[in-house]
C-alpha cells in the first residue's frame, strides 16, 4: 500500500500522512491518530483478503542444483516462517507435500522480513498477495507453484464513529478501496 500512497497525495495533498506498523490496540480518543489499517477477522468489508502463495527469489527457480521447478525442490530449501496464520503447514497440506518438514526454517514476527530474506535468496516464504503483488510484477520476485492458500483474514479501515463523516476521513477510506480494487482486476 505504501507504493500507492502518491495516488493519495495527489488527491489529498492537504493531508499530511504517517504511517507507523504496530500491534497495538488503537484507542482514538487517547492516541493521536485518525484511521489505522488492521488486518484479522470479521464481518465487514476488507480492503484487501489476506490470501497466500509461495515466492521466492527468481534465483532459486533458476540456479543452483534444486530449482524450484517442481515442488519436489521445495525440500532443499528454507522455508521462511511469518509468526501469523496461515503456514507452511497449511500450505504444505494442500499442496499434498508430505515430505517436507514444515516448522523447518527461520521464524519472523513481521512480514517484512521474510520478504527481504526472500530477495537475498535466503529460502521461499508465503507472500501476502498485496504485499508481494509489485514485487511480483516487476520480476523481483517469482511465484514458483500455481498455488494460492485463502485466508478469513483480512485488512480493514478502522476509524472512530465521529470521524466517520470527515471529508479527510472519507476520501482516505475512499482512496484506499480504489486501489485495492485495482489491485484485484490485475
Amino acid at each position: 500500500m505504501v507504493l500507492r500512497l502518491y495516488r493519495f497525495r495527489e488527491l489529498r495533498p492537504d493531508i499530511d500522512v504517517r504511517i507507523s506498523v504496530e500491534d497495538e490496540v488503537i484507542d482514538f480518543n487517547t492516541d493521536d491518530v485518525d484511521v489505522a489499517l488492521r488486518f484479522g477477522q470479521g464481518d465487514w468489508p476488507t480492503l484487501y483478503d489476506r490470501n497466500f502463495l509461495s515466492v521466492c527469489s527468481p534465483r532459486l527457480v533458476l540456479e543452483g542444483p534444486h530449482w524450484l521447478k517442481v515442488s519436489a525442490g521445495l525440500k532443499y530449501h528454507a522455508l521462511l516462517h511469518e509468526e501469523t496464520v496461515p503456514n507452511w503447514r497449511m500450505w504444505l497440506m494442500v499442496a499434498e507435500l508430505e515430505d517436507i518438514h514444515a516448522t523447518r526454517g527461520p521464524w519472523f514476527s513481521h512480514a517484512i522480513f521474510p520478504l527481504q530474506a526472500i530477495c537475498d535468496s535466503q529460502g521461499v516464504a508465503l507472500g501476502d498477495i498485496p504485499l508481494v503483488d509489485y514485487d511480483l510484477v516487476a520480476g523481483r520476485l517469482v511465484k514458483p507453484f500455481d498455488l494460492t492458500l485463502p485466508s478469513d483474514w483480512g485488512y480493514y479501515f478502522v476509524c472512530s464513529k465521529p470521524a466517520v463523516v470527515r471529508p479527510s476521513i472519507i476520501d482516505s477510506r475512499d482512496c484506499l478501496m480504489i486501489e485495492s480494487k485495482r489491485d484485484e482486476t490485475r
